[in-house]
């Protein structure tokens, strides 16, 4: 067993020094002006940290689970991933304010700073001149094809922070006030009808055929469901999850689009050359969130009240 001496102690526990106040006050007043590249820094940085806290609160309590104690060095380490976090949080928060588009992301239920932030770091909306661009460049367009040999067609970490997105919009579907997590709710509950009424056959045989292509490992329940013409249901909830957090961007879109050009967005190509009549904008999906936050709050107490009187 290596043993720590008290110097050793003194080097590894140096407290992880707090942000600045003097550099939030600026960061709030906009006085410090944040570039692009260090926001996406934040955001990245703050997921790894993230993921870190878990794994070591896991062991954390793994340990403590079957009568072990991962000692005070272990647990000390872990408090301050914890501190590391939370500072870069207070950091995004006070960058958020610098940006109209992402306080108005920020506020979407199932969203937060973080977020939106990323999003304000990751897309340009000088190049973003409609939507789909947007859906292109985060992974989301399904006719974009990265082929062996050329150069990837979508930012990878735009669409690893969209599908952080949507899963958010998952995590929140039971909420009366959150627009997106009904969207999700009710594609899913589209995607499992059509599937049914066989609507993916096609995608199921090209599915099959792809696996066999690529040699990928295929369960003999996936094969199953494919061969009977169906789609696996984790493939119909990422349908569900990738059409939730498209019409969340495409909102975002249109608020990003009037706010950095100071007018009105183009009506959406659903609308001009499709036909559609049932558009909810932007505007319509905040009305909706703040007429049913009232509703998701008294649901919350009846949960609360409901949870205490079984205890």
């Amino acid at each position: 067993m290596t043993t720590i001496t008290s110097d050793d102690y003194e080097d590894f526990l140096r407290p992880t020094e707090r942000l600045d106040r003097d550099l939030i006050k600026a960061l709030k007043a906009g006085g410090d002006e944040i570039g692009l590249e260090t926001a996406r820094c934040l955001v990245a940085m703050y997921y790894n940290v993230q993921e870190q806290r878990k794994q070591s609160g896991n062991r954390i309590s793994a340990a403590l689970r079957h009568g072990g104690d991962p000692g005070g060095l272990v647990k000390w380490f872990h408090k301050q991933n914890e501190v590391f976090e939370a500072q870069i949080s207070r950091a995004i928060k006070a960058i958020s304010n610098q940006s109209e588009i992402s306080q108005w992301a920020a506020e979407v239920v199932g969203m937060g700073e973080v977020l939106a932030v990323g999003l304000w770091a990751y897309i340009d909306m000088d190049i973003a001149t409609t939507v789909s661009k947007i859906w292109r460049f985060a992974g989301l367009d399904p006719t974009c094809k990265w082929e062996k040999g050329q150069k990837r067609p979508f930012n990878p970490d735009l669409k690893v922070l969209c599908w952080k997105i949507s899963d958010s919009f998952v995590k929140v579907s039971n909420r009366l006030d959150s627009y997106y997590g009904r969207i999700y709710r009710e594609r899913k509950e589209f995607e499992i009808l059509r599937d049914g009424d066989g609507y993916n056959k096609p995608a199921a045989k090209e599915n099959l055929a792809w696996r066999k292509k690529k040699n990928k490992k295929t369960s003999a329940e996936w094969r199953a469901i494919l061969e009977s013409g169906r789609l696996p249901a984790l493939i119909l909830d990422l349908r569900a999850r990738r059409y939730a957090s498209k019409r969340f961007l495409s909102h975002y879109w249109e608020v990003a689009y009037e706010l950095h050009h100071r007018k009105k967005a183009p009506r959406p190509y659903v609308e001009v050359h499709l036909g559609h009549t049932d558009i909810v904008s932007a505007a319509e999906v905040k009305e909706y969130e703040r007429v049913n936050a009232d509703a998701e709050k008294q649901r919350q107490k009846m949960l609360k009240k409901e949870k205490g009187g079984e205890e």
